[in-house]
């Protein structure tokens, strides 16, 4: 068996969880979390829970829609992907077999109701953008919509997808530590295994609203979460929208936000207090950041420092390195360069990693997940920089966008290559050690030509072995000094090994009291 492909970034729930939100609703007008649960669909929807496991379903992790050659080249080009990336049939067909799969409650404005919705009464263009059914759509345009218990919801249904594929041919796997994985590899050849991670801490709110006086509620959630079977390695502390914790970075592009009567300019780039070092966090912001790297009450979850604003950012690597001397690892779950260079090469929306990013990723010893995403790893830039050279390529080549991914993790390396010569008793000696793939697939991407879901890795993985063993011949030179010997070698450790040696490291379990499910003890609601 080859070595299983790493993925720290995946959004394989957002569709089938919605159109199992569709099947339940159709029963329920409210979701409790404990919908999701194989004990209480056994006893009262049986089909419905017969679906999770069925590829033909699209309330299945399993399912499998793919590409439509036409369709993908318009959508593709335009804005977004209209087929499903991350799905586990394809991740199994791909040997993507570690995935970081990511819990993502959709924020209320991104679905607030659009043109076509007030005209026909039915949220036509937000189906279309996100694929979760229009029942899904009014239930979070709803009141009784509440984040935290949609997170739950979501974990529930993971739990009980993973549990049904035992002893099948679709075997799925939840983690909670790194040896787990190790283990489960090891004994399940084709398993997918997966890790939690979240994607906006709005996500702790009691409600759907950001509201101070709901803090305390957070913080509460956030230790139950800490307590889960299977604990997230990370939360990114923002996302598309203001959430009263920080400044964020502006994610979607203008044809969405305009098609979708959608507005992130509130808290957007903006400095929110007056508090020293933190001028672009809240308070309440600052007490979700202690609360999550605290170890005292249950596993430390890491911040992913996507969607912050790039000052904020600047100074969230300050307080790790003046408050925990650097030990709490940077990291970007999915993420792109935006350095200025000469080539001219990337995408320099301030969304994207610059040098002080990387630089404390590299400090910190953590992670960056090479986000798929062709708009964001600079394909018109790039395409115009070949225009320019007289090169000639083809859009849809799969070495040509290859080269994307292959720009950003060479200038990432060159970068830590840098540093590296630069420290005095360093013993690491790979600049490349801190570079794997976090796709972002499914999470409303338009993913790069020739490489559009997890079934294409090991085409990725070729395309960019012969990027790698161009670079090793080329004359050396000081990155030459901090790389693998072999092309191989080099490559295989941004598809798999630096991601597996980062949840070594990271992801590992910590003492604390039994967990007590939020599905029988819910906090108390303002």
């Amino acid at each position: 068996m080859n070595k299983p492909y790493f993925d720290f970034h995946v959004h394989p729930l957002i569709k089938p969880f919605g159109h199992a939100c569709k099947r339940l609703l159709k029963y329920n007008k409210h979701l409790d979390p404990q919908y999701f649960s194989r004990e209480w669909l056994e006893a009262n929807h049986p089909s419905i829970l017969k679906d999770f496991l069925n590829p033909r379903s699209k309330a299945s992790l399993w399912n499998d829609k793919r590409p439509c050659r036409i369709l993908n080249k318009l959508f593709g080009e335009l804005a977004f992907a209209k087929f499903s990336q991350s799905n586990l049939t394809a991740a199994r067909a791909g040997n993507s077999r570690v995935v970081s799969l990511s819990l993502y409650p959709i924020e209320k404005e991104f679905l607030s109701q659009s043109f076509d919705q007030k005209l026909t009464g039915l949220p036509l263009f937000k189906n279309i953008v996100t694929g979760v059914s229009d029942a899904r759509i009014k239930y979070i345009q709803g009141s009784d919509y509440r984040y935290f218990d949609d997170t739950v919801a979501q974990y529930e249904y993971l739990k009980t997808s993973a549990e049904l594929s035992r002893g099948t041919k679709q075997e799925f796997f939840l983690a909670s530590t790194y040896s787990e994985i190790e283990d489960l590899l090891q004994e399940h050849p084709s398993a997918i295994i997966g890790f939690i991670s979240i994607e906006g801490a709005n996500v702790f709110y009691p409600t759907k609203e950001v509201r101070k006086a709901d803090i305390p509620h957070v913080l509460e959630n956030i230790e139950i979460v800490k307590k889960w079977e299977y604990p997230p390695l990370m939360v990114s502390l923002a996302h598309h929208f203001y959430n009263g914790f920080v400044s964020h970075e502006e994610s979607l592009v203008k044809m969405v936000r305009n098609l979708g009567n959608i507005d992130q300019s509130k808290g957007c780039n903006e400095e929110l207090s007056l508090i020293p070092g933190f001028h672009y966090y809240t308070a309440e912001g600052i007490s979700v950041i202690e609360k999550l790297l605290d170890n005292s009450c249950g596993r430390r979850i890491l911040i992913d420092l996507k969607h912050i604003d790039y000052r904020g950012r600047k100074e969230y690597y300050q307080h790790i390195k003046k408050n925990y001397n650097n030990e709490v690892p940077v990291v970007f779950s999915h993420a792109a360069v935006g350095a200025e260079t000469e080539e001219g090469w990337f995408n320099n929306w301030t969304i994207n990693l610059n040098n002080d990013d990387i630089k404390a990723v590299w400090e910190t010893r953590g992670l960056i997940g090479l986000e798929l995403d062709q708009r964001l790893l600079g394909f018109n830039e790039y395409l115009k920089y070949c225009k320019d050279q007289d090169i000639k390529i083809h859009r849809q080549s799969p070495e040509f966008n290859a080269a994307l991914i292959w720009n950003a993790a060479k200038y990432i390396a060159n970068e830590c290559a840098g540093i590296l010569h630069n420290t005095p008793g360093e013993n690491r000696t790979n600049a490349w050690c801190c570079i794997s793939v976090g796709s972002d697939f499914d999470g409303l991407i338009n993913p790069v030509n020739g490489y559009p879901t997890l079934r294409y890795f090991k085409r990725l993985e070729d395309e960019l072995t012969k990027y790698a063993k161009d670079f090793l011949n080329e004359p050396s030179r000081l990155l030459h000094k901090y790389s693998p010997a072999s092309a191989t070698e080099l490559v295989e450790g941004l598809m798999t090994t630096n991601g597996l040696q980062f949840l070594k490291t990271n992801f590992r379990k910590t003492e604390h009291p039994a967990y007590n499910s939020y599905l029988t003890s819910k906090p108390v609601l303002s």
